[in-house]
């Protein structure tokens, strides 16, 4: 019944009255084989599909409201803080590197990289460490500061590249024990984390290149000094401080 009706449906046809289909749980191993030797409870089910489903909306949620505080933060320093405020909350056993031109703002974010990881990078958010110790500078032999310590826990240590449009960020790096839920929100994490850092690295470009052009059209380019606009741009400041002050103020050109 329902292929016929998808069927008129594309061939233009309204179908002539209502069709009520039956849902049915089909439950199937990872390799699309019947499993036949546990007994399904459909409501348990039903169950668990809800509460991922709601769960998962709320995590976005969260990580919306992340990344937005991330692409507002003023210094690297801050970025950290921010990292760990959330990721104490939400990330579990997990490490945060990233190269250090992802705090350059006068680096183009769409510029591509000559090599994937800088021989620097920062250490911005450990799970295990108190945040006040970052951002940590190490060089990337190390691979993650500690990770001796990590490797001690005995649990499974997966990594994912960090990028934005193509160009590479750093990395993260989760050492938890395995369960379905905590492994399937790794992709969510790692896509929001790529945003927040690609957007945050724009928006940082973006003030530098204001502050460039604007010292471009201000400042004679040989000498450093202010040229005719820039003059009577700097001229109309100091008139304006003058007429809301009691102070007198005299001005000579040379």
């Amino acid at each position: 019944d329902m292929a016929e009706v998808i069927s008129e449906l594309f061939s233009g046809k309204i179908p002539s009255h209502e069709h009520s289909i039956r849902y049915m749980i089909d439950v199937r191993s990872s390799c699309g084989c019947l499993n036949e030797h546990e007994k399904l409870n459909t409501a348990e089910l039903l169950k668990a599909a809800n509460d991922r489903f709601f769960r998962y909306q709320d995590e976005e949620r969260f990580l919306y409201e992340m990344s937005e505080t991330l692409i507002g933060c003023k210094s690297i320093r801050e970025f950290s803080n921010n990292i760990g405020k959330y990721g104490n909350y939400y990330f579990y056993a997990t490490s945060v590197i990233l190269n250090c031109d992802c705090f350059d703002s006068s680096v183009d974010p769409a510029e591509q990289r000559s090599v994937t990881f800088d021989d620097e990078m920062y250490l911005v958010y450990r799970s295990d460490v108190n945040q006040n110790s970052f951002p940590t500078r190490f060089h990337r032999n190390e691979i993650i500061p500690g990770i001796e310590d990590i490797l001690e826990k005995n649990t499974p240590v997966i990594f994912n590249a960090l990028n934005y449009i193509g160009v590479p960020l750093g990395f993260m790096c989760y050492y938890c024990d395995v369960s379905m839920s905590d492994y399937c929100r790794i992709p969510q994490i790692v896509t929001s984390l790529n945003n927040s850092i690609g957007s945050y690295r724009n928006a940082k470009y973006q003030q530098y290149m204001v502050e460039y052009i604007k010292n471009i059209y201000m400042y004679d380019f040989l000498t450093g000094l202010l040229n005719r606009r820039g003059f009577f741009s700097e001229y109309k400041k100091f008139m304006a401080s003058l007429q809301s002050s009691e102070h007198c103020g005299s001005i000579t050109v040379a």
